[in-house]
């Protein structure tokens, strides 16, 4: 069985096989992914994501963000390889959320690799358009002039809302966040608040390459914080149910516990998926 590494060149090739929203993150600088071929035929692979890696007050941890295999043996390989990067990357613990249940070839592997695994409900909940489309939220449509589209930005201010975003809250992003270009996010639902010329508030939203819309970064710091974060959900919700179909998914990402409550205050009955989570301490 052949492994190797997955790269920005090899996307093409995998897509019929790997799920196409994990593999669009292939090339971003903090991830990385492998993929098993048994005389050229695909057998499995697995993508992660480094976290903490230049944070002085935390050590360097690993997020599997997918995980496939056919049978057994491609799924004991994919790890046995991928905690060998581990070393590599001084990876001190490992640990991983994904859809399923406890059972099969990959929960096997991951039980047998040392992952004290468990059954949970999946942190993302998915709801479509037509959802949102009926909250009450929306029947204001007086909307304060500082909030507008992301498209009326520029790259140099979007990126100076960013850096000021990461030094007033701190919360856990993607490493990249300071480089994923402005292009990363839908510019027509994508928002932010402004404040005396400056950025001080965003709600970003990524288009998957399967065609869902998922929440990236809600977040305000300015000096009518909570108020105008109900603005920029109300903004991205009016232009969202004008923009895409009632069917198009939207994953909401319940990252903190306020997350969480937003969430359940707008979609009570929504819920994440049954998954498979658990970590482990990695060999230094």
């Amino acid at each position: 069985m052949d492994i190797t590494e997955i790269t920005a060149e090899d996307i093409e090739r995998l897509e019929a096989d790997v799920d196409i929203d994990a593999l669009e993150n292939i090339g971003r600088k903090y991830f990385r992914g492998l993929a098993a071929f048994d005389e050229g035929v695909y057998c499995g692979a697995i993508i992660w994501e480094l976290k903490y890696v230049d944070d002085i007050y935390n050590s360097t941890e690993s997020r599997i963000d997918y995980f496939d295999a056919k049978d057994k043996e491609a799924a004991d390989t994919l790890l046995e390889y991928y905690t060998r990067t581990t070393t590599d990357d001084d990876i001190e613990k490992s640990f991983f959320e994904l859809p399923g249940v406890a059972e099969g070839v990959v929960y096997e592997a991951l039980k047998e690799g040392g992952f004290d695994v468990k059954e949970v409900e999946g942190t993302n909940v998915t709801v479509d358009v037509k959802q949102f489309a009926g909250l009450p939220l929306i029947k204001d449509k007086n909307i304060p002039a500082r909030i507008n589209a992301l498209s009326a930005l520029s790259q140099r201010t979007f990126r100076r809302g960013i850096v000021d975003f990461m030094f007033h809250i701190q919360r856990e992003v993607p490493e990249d966040l300071d480089e994923l270009p402005m292009e990363w996010y839908e510019s027509d639902i994508s928002c932010y608040d402004e404040t005396d010329g400056d950025v001080s508030g965003y709600f970003l939203i990524h288009k998957t390459k399967s065609g869902k819309l998922r929440t990236e970064l809600l977040a305000d710091w300015g000096p009518e914080s909570q108020t105008t974060l109900l603005h920029l959900i109300r903004f991205a919700t009016i232009r969202g149910c004008e923009s895409y179909p009632e069917t198009t998914e939207v994953i909401i990402r319940r990252h903190d516990d306020s997350t969480y409550k937003m969430v359940k205050y707008f979609f009570p009955n929504a819920v994440g998926k049954p998954s498979i989570a658990g970590e482990r301490n990695e060999e230094s």
